[in-house]
């Protein structure tokens, strides 16, 4: 029997660099509609996490529930989504996720590179760990800006997130090209305009 198992992840109100408005909603939607079609879903965002604070132990935690409920669904017949609804930033080839308290505080270094790499979620850590599990297909949609971000005169990617192939048997989805910022969609509007295209097609019958 084909089973689905979905992460959705919304951060919206970050601590120290800009809050973003659609997140939250693109988040519980999208986790909605999934669970609507059978998916089992995982959901984590500003107003479900302890304290309201998503935080990168708490990503990572709930990644493991996730991997660990993979393990015990029956990977191969199994087909996973993997969707992140936040800021990300690339460094050094890797991509990452960035939790609601990244980049703060008093000292200056939280803001370089290689601190980027402890702080937030690898993208591709997160889908290898996926496969490693050997699902049938993951799908991965990321709703996120891609250009680049300047800290401290180091760049996370010449040109933000770049186009990333993924492990065999899974498909990554961006919500804008490299380079560019994610459509907030329209004014006063429910959702980002990724995720409202997501919303509209992703279960319409005699799609595939």
């Amino acid at each position: 029997t084909l089973k689905g198992l979905a992460l959705v992840i919304g951060v919206k109100g970050y601590k120290y660099i800009s809050p973003l408005d659609n997140t939250l909603h693109d988040a519980e939607d999208f986790a909605e509609l999934l669970t609507t079609i059978g998916f089992q879903v995982l959901l984590l965002m500003d107003t479900t996490a302890p304290d309201g604070m998503v935080t990168k132990n708490l990503m990572k935690k709930l990644r493991r529930e996730f991997l660990s409920t993979l393990a015990g669904m029956g990977p191969a017949n199994t087909v996973v989504i993997f969707a992140y609804m936040g800021h990300g930033a690339e460094y050094d080839g890797m991509q990452y996720l960035l939790p609601q308290d990244w980049g703060g505080g008093e000292v200056e270094l939280k803001w370089d590179g290689p601190t980027l790499k402890d702080e937030a979620m690898c993208l591709q850590e997160t889908l290898q760990q996926i496969e490693d599990k050997k699902p049938l297909a993951t799908l991965a949609f990321l709703d996120c800006c891609r250009e680049h971000v300047e800290v401290r005169g180091d760049i996370f990617g010449a040109g933000g997130l770049s186009a990333l192939p993924g492990p065999a048997g899974s498909l990554v989805m961006y919500a804008t090209g490299q380079g560019k910022e994610a459509a907030d969609g329209r004014e006063g509007g429910r959702n980002g305009a990724f995720t409202a295209a997501l919303l509209k097609h992703f279960a319409a019958p005699g799609v595939s």
